[in-house]
C-alpha cells in the first residue's frame, strides 16, 4: 500500500469508527504485540526498519499493565522457588 492509501483508508476508518488515530500508533501496536508474542526484539527492529534496537525497545514497546503484573508474579515464583534465571 503507498502512504496515500494507508492515509486515505485510516480516514475513512476514524469517520466510521469514531476512533481518533494514526497509522504511526498502529507501528507502536504492531510492535507491542509482536514482542508480547515472544518475536525477538531484533527481529522486531529489523521489521519496522530501525538502524538501533534502542530505537525500537524504548520508543515502540509499551508493556501492558497484564504483562507487568504477569513478569512480577513470575518472578515473585522464581525467588520463592530460589531461581534467579528467569
Amino acid at each position: 500500500m503507498t502512504d496515500g492509501s494507508v492515509r486515505s483508508l485510516i480516514k475513512r476508518m476514524k469517520k466510521k469508527t469514531v476512533i481518533d488515530f494514526t497509522p504511526h500508533m498502529l507501528r507502536h501496536t504492531y510492535a507491542t504485540e509482536l514482542h508480547e508474542a515472544g518475536v525477538d526484539i531484533a527481529i522486531i527492529q529489523r521489521l519496522l526498519g530501525h538502524a538501533h534496537v534502542q530505537t525500537t525497545i524504548q520508543t515502540y514497546i509499551h508493556a501492558s499493565d497484564e504483562t507487568i503484573r504477569e513478569s512480577w508474579e513470575q518472578a515473585q515464583s522464581n525467588k520463592k522457588m530460589g531461581r534467579r534465571d528467569k
